[in-house]
């Protein structure tokens, strides 16, 4: 994504197309790297003019039917292409730098004396989204091929809740958590609470714990002891800092702050509230008020109360251009950081509001909201939502993005809404895979494992995860606007990518049981950081991720839900 943001990020964390800062491993005018590394394998140039993209396979075979991997690159300062064979240059990039490790190892490739491989050459008088995203349809096209699975939808959504109850929760923390396995053949010991408001905790679990309750016909004292839907989201809704009008973004002290979850060692959320957890609380929690309502359940006076003085203060927040800003100072009601694109989780959560409550206020906030964020989106630079990413592009901040413009459309029937939403879905999938890759390390390898419909978390970050399963609903009713077909299979794809992730468990992944769920699957070489006993790097994390579970578990429901309509 050209330099990936470098100008508002810190340089040497990632991968930057980049003369400048020569010193810096990750900072280069040539990069090369496996064409398996992204969702779709096309290497694109933008100018002034338009845009020309080429693609080519990810795979070809040699003489003695060998599997060769190809490549793409990018040099300034106008050259791009694809490559036969491939190189990782300048070196081999595995994960963003940390204080715990350097990020990368030595370069590695794949030579060879003579191999066949086919693709495309696109060019248009386009550029940004509009460019991009029809050539990615025109690859999904050729090489889509959706993930098998054996169970059904009720069965993965009853097996997700009932691992939660009796897997996930810790009497010890008092909470779900989330777990690891150490490989001592112990099982999944927790390793920490989730006792975030939002993102990977709070609301993410309590959203679909409460839909549950109706779609499974759950009983009463299903969750006996554990914290319910309702228990989760009404932590959340009494978590308001009266100092600044936000919620707290833990629900209860981590080494002695409200603040600082697991994020705050990266340095640009510290010791303040945050957009994303802060934004993404507000939207779910209208949205379980307005699913309680539509049901006729009643509506915990404190949510609603909570709901409404959060919302105020960020309507206060929200700059004339429609920007809600990035982090939040604690002790009063003021930005800290405008710089980023969470807020639009913020957008998302008033038009939210303004579909529970139906007051102008919050209709007039969230259309200059999305309107600002909508540059990001078209110009395929999406950055600054995940708070552990340096504010890297991207594909977390855009599910905000769809669900606003969604939102909006359903409220207002406004077509521009529709053309919004759909510019949301197209950005999507850049980052969702299109084709099957070929993990070449354990446990993956030779697993059948199928990346097709799962989602690259970000450039810093080269896994694919579930966390897209969160517009499921949202891309269908693109789809059903449109009608086109397009939009909804690739939902299909998503949630045939999270069935056939979840029956890994356990005779590929080798602990946990079904409805047992990690984060971060690798189909190619990056992330690779997970190991075994031995040394050796492992294709997928050996954890038990409640959020990732628990979205995986949201579009279950929501597709399971669609029966009683």
């Amino acid at each position: 994504h050209g330099d990936n943001n470098l100008a508002g990020a810190k340089p040497g964390q990632y991968p930057n197309l980049t003369s400048s800062f020569p010193e810096e491993t990750f900072s280069s005018e040539y990069w090369e790297f496996r064409a398996d590394r992204a969702s779709h394998p096309l290497s694109v140039l933008m100018t002034d003019s338009g845009t020309v993209g080429i693609s080519i396979d990810p795979y070809s075979h040699d003489a003695n039917d060998e599997l060769i991997r190809n490549g793409l690159f990018s040099e300034l300062p106008n050259q791009f292409g694809v490559t036969l064979g491939y190189a990782n240059l300048p070196v081999t990039f595995n994960d963003k730098k940390t204080d715990a490790h350097a990020g990368w190892y030595p370069s590695t490739s794949h030579f060879l004396r003579s191999a066949e491989a086919t693709g495309k050459i696109f060019q248009t008088s386009e550029r940004g989204l509009k460019a991009v995203a029809p050539m990615i349809r025109v690859l999904y096209e050729d090489y889509a091929d959706r993930p098998d699975y054996k169970r059904s939808y009720q069965e993965a959504a009853q097996a997700l809740l009932e691992t939660f109850v009796e897997q996930n929760w810790s009497e010890e923390f008092q909470h779900y958590t989330n777990q690891h396995d150490e490989r001592t053949g112990q099982g999944l010991d927790p390793w920490r609470g989730l006792y975030e408001i939002a993102w990977t905790g709070g609301v993410i679990q309590g959203y679909p714990f409460l839909v549950a309750e109706d779609v499974l016909e759950l009983p009463e004292d299903f969750f006996l002891n554990r914290k319910s839907g309702r228990d989760l989201l009404t932590e959340v809704a009494a978590s308001v800092n009266p100092e600044s009008g936000l919620f707290y973004d833990l629900v209860q002290e981590l080494n002695g702050s409200r603040l600082n979850g697991w994020w705050s060692g990266m340095k640009v959320a510290h010791d303040c509230h945050a957009s994303y957890t802060n934004g993404q609380a507000l939207y779910y929690l209208f949205q379980a008020i307005r699913y309680l309502r539509k049901r006729n359940h009643e509506v915990p006076k404190l949510w609603l109360e909570s709901a409404l003085q959060v919302a105020d203060t960020f309507v206060g927040l929200q700059r004339e251009d429609g920007c809600c800003g990035y982090t939040y100072h604690a002790d009063r009601t003021a930005v800290k950081d405008w710089d980023g694109f969470a807020g639009c989780w913020v957008v998302a959560a008033f038009a939210a509001a303004y579909a529970c409550e139906k007051k102008d206020v919050y209709l007039q906030a969230a259309r200059k909201g999305v309107n600002f964020y909508r540059k990001f989106v078209r110009e395929c630079n999406v950055y600054g939502t995940p708070m552990d990413t340096w504010k890297s592009p991207d594909e977390e901040g855009n599910l905000a993005y769809v669900k606003a413009a969604r939102l909006l459309h359903e409220s207002t029937g406004e077509d521009h809404y529709l053309v919004m939403l759909t510019e949301g879905a197209y950005y999507e999938y850049l980052w969702r895979y299109g084709f099957k890759a070929v993990p070449e390390v354990y446990p993956l390898k030779e697993s059948g494992w199928n990346s097709c419909g799962g989602s690259v978390t970000s450039v810093s970050n080269p896994h694919v995860h579930p966390m897209a399963l969160i517009i499921t609903e949202d891309l269908y009713y693109l789809s059903q606007q449109t009608g086109d077909a397009y939009h909804r299979e690739r939902a299909n794809d998503a949630l045939a990518f999270a069935m056939q992730c979840l029956e890994l468990y356990p005779e590929v992944s080798e602990y946990g049981r079904y409805g047992v769920l990690t984060e971060r699957f690798c189909p190619s070489d990056g992330l690779l950081s997970e190991t075994l006993p031995d040394g050796s790097p492992a294709s997928m994390w050996f954890s038990y991720n409640g959020w990732a579970a628990a979205n995986v578990l949201e579009a279950l429901l929501w597709v399971l839900g669609q029966k009683d309509r």
